[in-house]
This record gives structure tokens, C-alpha cells and sequence, in this order.
């Protein structure tokens, strides 16, 4: 009955459907022959497509496979998938601490037949060299990336799609539980509105088809933690447990709030570099103690949020970390906390100054609408609760 369902979904441009009630059948749907079934079908469009299963393995993460799907139609297609290839996310040898690249495979379709290109040239960096790859108009080009995501043991698992109405792709989205019993909490909305939510128990597949109208963006979101506050919660416990009491932090009696600020910017610049690690989530906690920083003498983002906080409790002043994403983006999910977030900043309460902690304060302004300056909503991670950054 589950096959047929699926079949009956492919072969209608339902928008985005959500299946609740089958469950235990989908979970033993044939993975393989479903986006087997989905590429042909694009095909047989000549549409664009996106294909991505994803299955949770347990309380760490989840394992996924996407499958791209694009028809280079003439040199300007051609130049936008050089370009698309050369992307980080795409790198066949890109790890970061929370995502390794299990298996990449680039193929384009040859007199009905997909042949795989063997030799993939590569940058220093790891990515794809676009000039390198010999890509011609009419040529259909399919990629595979199969990854494991994994959180770190001071962090949690995250994953979030977001399908909007002019989403050019046919998208195909297929999410299944582990065999663990971790929870994990999950957050949907269907074209038309509905929402469903609570622990991941059963297979889920969204089907999205550009030419169909939609009332409102679908989307899902899915995460061990159960909401947002719970992850503030977490992350200011965390933070609470690294300020250690620390002599070497300065006090700056006499100066007004505002001055305060920029002289602990100041003296936190001097003896401490900024580290960027790269994440899927920058929701994940610090690890090291204020000690431990000023005597490595370097910190990441997270890092230096609390070392800014360290100082200006030491002068009698709150300062809150802000989970943030830098590239202007919104969370997928208000209730669930999806991947979203890849960077941190701080706010001070009396002042209502948000600022990046990283950066000295007099060019910050400049910097706004720039790289990881886009954002414009930040969770607070002393509040739980989300805000529009002025």
C-alpha cells in the first residue's frame, strides 16, 4: 500500500503532501527506488530537481543524501553550475566539525545512460575547480553528496528545509526515524497551513512542485531538543558554568555604561584573536572557561561572547549572548530549533546595544549588511525568546 502511495504522490502535482497516518509502512519504503522514481520523473518533465532523504541515526545525528538534478540549457546554465559546483557545501572533500562527506559522485546523461566523471580536478580548499569541468550546453547534470552529520557532545542535533512558493526545483524531501529511541522533535507546516508537530516516530515525505500555488511557505524542521527555550536554557547554563572567577579581568570605575563597553572591547581585542570554526549550527555551546581562553589567547565566537559578558559583569553590567544567522536568514521553525543559527553576538540590556564582541565597536556599523553581518533576528540565549536586532 506505502509503494502505491508513493507512486500515486510522484505523479501528481500535489504541491507539497505529507502522508501522517501511514506510518511503520513508509518506514520500509525502497530509498533507492524512490529517488530513482523521482529523478525519471524529472526527467520526463525536463525540470530541475532536489532530492534529499534523510535518515536519523540516533541522538548524535543523522545521515543524508541529496541527489541535484539540472538541465544546462544553454552557456549561461553552463556558467551558473560551474559557479554552483564550486560552492563549499559542495566540496567532495569538505569536512567541518559537524558534517564529513561520505560519498561524491558527479554524472551527466550520455544517449539515455548516466555516465560518471571519473576525474574531478580540485582547488587547494577541496572544491571543485568549475573551469576544469567539462559542462556543455544541452548536457543534464546530476550530482550525489551522501554525508553524516554528527553533533558534537556540546551541542545537539539539528536539520531544517524551507520550501518557498517560488522555489524553481520539483522537490522531493524524505525524513525517517532511527532505530534509537532518543527522541526527536519535529515541526511541519503543509502548503495549506496545517501544522503537525511532536516526536519523530514515523517516515515523512514532502513532495514539492513549482507550478503548483501555495498559501504559504511548507516547511520542517527537526532537532533533538524539543523548543528554543529549552536550547537557551542549556546554553546559559553552559555559559554560567565557564565563568570562573578570574582576576585578570579589568574593571573601569568611573566611565559611564557606554564607555565601559568600549574599553572592554578594547582590552578583549588585545589579548585575545578571534577563531572561526564552521558549523551547521552556531547554536553550539562554548567549551572553554574565561580562564582557559585569555591563556590560549585566542576563541571563536561563542568564546568571545562570553568573555565580553565575563567583563562586563565584572563591572556590574549584564551582557547576553544572541544566537544569530549571518546570512540575514529566519528560523525555519518558531517552536522547533532547527539548523538556523551559525554565529553568535551580544547584547547589553541597559544600553540595548547589540554589537559583535568580535569586532571593534566604532567600525561595526560599517560592517552591517556585510557577510556575517546580515542579520536582522537573534535568539537570546539568557531569554529563550527572539527579537528584532536594531
Amino acid at each position: 500500500m506505502a509503494n502505491k502511495l508513493i507512486v500515486l504522490l510522484l505523479r501528481t502535482a500535489c504541491g507539497l503532501c505529507f502522508f501522517p497516518n501511514i506510518t511503520g509502512a513508509t518506514q520500509a519504503l525502497d530509498a533507492a527506488k524512490l529517488e530513482n522514481g523521482f529523478i525519471a520523473g524529472c526527467l520526463r518533465q525536463d525540470s530541475d530537481c532536489f532530492y534529499q532523504n534523510v535518515q536519523w541515526r540516533d541522538a548524535d545525528g543523522y545521515d543524508v543524501r541529496e541527489t541535484y538534478l539540472r538541465k544546462l540549457r544553454d552557456l549561461h546554465a553552463v556558467e551558473q553550475a560551474r559557479r554552483w559546483l564550486s560552492e563549499a557545501p559542495l566540496c567532495p572533500t569538505a569536512r567541518t566539525l559537524e558534517q564529513e562527506p561520505v560519498r561524491f559522485e558527479l554524472a551527466t546523461l550520455v544517449a539515455e545512460r548516466w555516465r560518471s566523471v571519473p576525474t574531478l580536478a580540485q582547488e587547494p580548499g577541496g572544491c571543485l575547480a568549475p573551469a576544469a569541468l567539462g559542462l556543455h550546453p544541452g548536457d543534464t547534470l546530476r550530482l550525489r553528496v551522501d554525508a553524516r552529520i554528527k553533533a558534537r557532545s556540546d551541542s545537539f542535533a539539528a536539520y531544517a528545509v524551507r520550501l518557498p512558493p517560488s522555489y524553481p526545483d520539483r522537490a522531493l524531501i524524505v525524513l525517517a526515524p532511527g532505530a534509537s529511541k532518543a527522541p526527536v522533535y519535529v515541526d511541519l507546516r503543509e502548503e495549506d497551513g496545517r501544522r503537525s508537530g511532536g516526536e519523530l516516530r514515523q517516515t515523512h515525505v514532502l513532495l514539492r512542485e513549482p507550478s503548483f500555488p501555495a498559501a504559504v511557505i511548507p516547511m520542517l524542521a527537526a532537532s533533538t531538543l524539543p523548543s528554543w527555550r529549552t536550547l537557551a536554557q542549556l546554553h546559559r547554563q553552559r555559559e554560567d558554568s565557564l565563568l570562573d572567577a578570574e582576576p585578570k579581568l579589568p574593571v573601569f570605575p568611573g566611565l559611564s555604561k557606554r564607555d565601559v563597553v568600549e574599553h572592554a572591547l578594547r582590552w578583549l581585542h588585545a589579548r585575545v584573536r578571534y577563531g572561526h570554526d564552521r558549523f551547521r549550527d552556531g547554536a553550539v555551546f562554548p567549551e572553554q572557561s574565561v580562564s582557559a581562553m585569555l591563556g590560549g589567547g585566542m576563541a571563536d565566537c561563542k568564546g568571545i561572547a562570553l568573555l565580553f559578558r565575563a567583563v562586563m559583569k565584572k563591572n556590574g553590567i549584564d551582557a547576553q549572548t544572541v544566537a544569530v544567522s549571518s546570512a540575514g536568514r529566519r528560523p525555519v521553525s518558531w517552536r522547533v530549533p532547527g539548523a538556523w543559527a551559525n554565529h553568535v553576538i551580544s547584547y547589553v540590556p541597559d544600553l540595548d546595544l547589540y554589537l559583535d564582541a568580535g569586532i571593534p565597536l566604532d567600525i561595526q556599523s560599517k560592517l552591517q549588511g556585510q557577510e556575517r553581518f546580515r542579520y536582522e533576528m537573534g535568539l537570546n540565549l539568557a531569554t529563550g525568546e527572539f527579537g528584532v536586532i536594531r
